[in-house]
């Protein structure tokens, strides 16, 4: 039922007290919080100090501070969107990346965090066999950078390293029976080990499929990823690689086959921004403000896995999401969320949609030269 006009203001008029109670005990609760996301907006334009300063001065001052709190909130992901479009590689066509991550502060046993929720998983599969394998593993170099110092992210054989290796050890174990036969190798395995009691082959045929997948993860027979294995595919100095991937970017502009191509911009795009961010941020931003307890979900970069199409990617893929969904834990970082660091928490922010517009860029390029280099240069 609707009251009349003058009772319902009555009604309002005479429940105010009560309401801006209510929002003072949330605002002095998350009173760092809110001073953080405020002084961020004050920073990057969204409110003016006056702005702030007619809300102090308002009787519903606390009202008036959750309203500024939450219309934040709400700016960040457009700000962001905004900072990713600028570094893809397609500005016009670029998908929306927004419902991958959602924000939110949550309250810790002594401090509040500013969540950032994985909203889907969102997988980057790249098709680099047809690529020149020097150029290929220039572009895998460059992925693992933008995932080291700028966005959340990883590449998918890292979690295969944590999923596959008991089945790495089972493999070269019956490898080293000196059986090439699936038929012996299967044979051996049933009678001779207890390889059976930790692996689900109940066939042959699941056998030699387990067999075929595992043998393409030890030993790829692409060139491009044999060449990166062999270089050590966990970064060391990755101010060396950044110089010597900008070096070979040079040299590569004067190959007919390259310079033109989608992929050869998009590495001296990403190679820039890289250097440009690191005499930013000598250290990633999110190093000093992100919570490194997992206990409780697993790291956002999982959410964000980059594949390069191998056989096994699927069973990884699935058997990582599957986990997380049995064990009721999402995909989560966590940033320190106080007043003191409020320009580390915005750069850290800055740092994730820059990370992202590159890794958009990386697909755009992706999809435009799919079918570009069919054979690669003899110079690589």
């Amino acid at each position: 039922m609707r009251l009349p006009k003058r009772p319902r203001a009555l009604m309002h008029n005479a429940l105010a007290p009560l309401r801006e109670q209510a929002y003072a005990a949330w605002v002095n609760h998350h009173r760092q919080p809110v001073a953080t996301l405020i002084t961020l907006a004050q920073h990057e334009g969204w409110v003016t100090e006056a702005d702030i300063q007619d809300v102090l001065d308002c009787p519903q001052r606390h009202q008036q501070l959750y309203g500024l709190f939450c219309a934040t909130l709400d700016e960040i992901p457009r700000w962001l969107a905004l900072t990713a479009r600028r570094h893809a590689l397609d500005p016009v066509n670029m998908p929306d990346w927004s419902p991958w991550v959602q924000l939110s502060v949550l309250d810790g046993d002594d401090d509040h965090y500013l969540a950032l929720d994985a909203g889907c998983c969102w997988l980057h599969s790249f098709d680099l066999d047809a690529l020149p394998p020097a150029l290929a593993v220039a572009i895998v170099h460059t992925l693992e950078l933008i995932g080291l110092q700028l966005t959340e992210c990883c590449l998918i054989r890292d979690p295969g390293d944590m999923w596959l290796g008991e089945s790495v050890q089972a493999f070269e174990e019956l490898q080293a029976s000196g059986f090439l036969e699936m038929a012996d190798l299967w044979h051996y395995a049933q009678e001779h080990t207890g390889l059976l009691d930790w692996h689900d082959w109940r066939t042959l045929d699941e056998f030699t499929a387990w067999w075929e997948r595992t043998a393409s993860y030890r030993d790829p027979q692409s060139v491009w990823l044999q060449r990166w294995l062999r270089q050590g595919y966990r970064l060391r100095d990755s101010h060396q690689l950044r110089q010597r991937l900008l070096k070979q970017v040079w040299r590569w502009r004067r190959c007919p086959a390259l310079k033109n191509t989608a992929w050869l911009r998009w590495l001296k795009r990403a190679l820039l921004v890289l250097s440009r961010s690191s005499r930013r941020w000598p250290e990633p931003p999110s190093r000093a403000l992100a919570l490194q307890d997992y206990d409780d979900f697993e790291p956002l970069a999982f959410a964000q896995l980059i594949c390069f199409g191998e056989v096994w990617e699927a069973d990884i893929v699935d058997s990582l999401y599957e986990s997380a969904a049995s064990a009721g834990t999402g995909f989560r970082c966590l940033l320190h969320c106080h007043l003191l660091a409020w320009k580390p928490l915005r750069d850290t922010l800055e740092a994730l949609a820059i990370g992202q517009g590159l890794l958009i860029g990386a697909v755009q390029a992706n999809s435009r030269e799919r079918s570009h280099l069919t054979q690669p240069p003899a110079l690589f």
